[in-house]
């Protein structure tokens, strides 16, 4: 506190407007990541443009700013239209926009090209695991798979019963609108859910794709 002081004395006598090293620090970062959202919502707006809006990794990114705490979503008419820094946003939100704007850029599903390239390597993966056909694939259908394949708590049934199987009953329990219930009765028929663990798994799965 003293050398505080001591500093708020020093800029005084030299003529300078003194910058609590706190509020320096915000300053520098809130700089730091403003330019790692105008990047953010380029990509955005390339996205919107070919049709991916509001899809894989951009829906992520809504996802998590879209809360009241951070505020950093500018949106017109309901639809997001960028993320917007907040002049009173602290240090830990500052820093929390940063993680997810870096998450969002490091994704292979941040610009048209490399999300064309995804989506055409989840459809020719599921044409082969699903054995299903291209007109009966949707949008959501490709994005729901994609996060899939990288699911641990889906890999844990795929190895037990198979990707198509585990699949096809993610769907019938979502064309049936289970509730919790309803869904583990879903697998107990195909595997036992005696395993504390594979069960917690299929709650998982219940919570996010059901």
């Amino acid at each position: 506190m003293a050398s505080l002081r001591k500093a708020k004395k020093l800029a005084k006598k030299e003529g300078r407007v003194f910058v609590e090293p706190e509020k320096l620090k915000r300053r520098r970062l809130a700089k730091q990541v403003q330019e790692q959202v105008n990047v953010v919502n380029k990509r955005l707006r390339r996205l919107d443009k070919k049709g991916y809006y509001n899809s894989f990794s951009s829906k992520k990114l809504f996802e998590r700013l879209d809360t009241s705490k951070f505020n950093a979503l500018q949106k017109i008419n309901g639809k997001v239209v960028g993320i917007k820094l907040r002049d009173n946003m602290t240090i830990t939100d500052l820093n929390a926009v940063s993680r997810a704007s870096r998450n969002f850029l490091a994704s292979a599903t941040s610009t048209p090209e490399r999300l064309q390239r995804v989506i055409k390597k989840t459809k020719d993966s599921m044409f082969k695991t699903l054995k299903i056909k291209d007109d009966e694939l949707t949008m959501e259908d490709i994005e729901n798979y994609y996060d899939m394949l990288g699911d641990k708590d889906f890999d844990a049934f795929n190895d037990k019963i198979g990707a198509s199987s585990m699949w096809a009953l993610i769907d019938e329990a979502v064309e049936n609108e289970d509730d919790l219930s309803g869904f583990l009765r879903r697998i107990n028929n195909l595997i036992s859910l005696n395993d504390v663990d594979l069960k917690k798994k299929a709650i998982n799965l219940f919570n996010k794709y059901v």
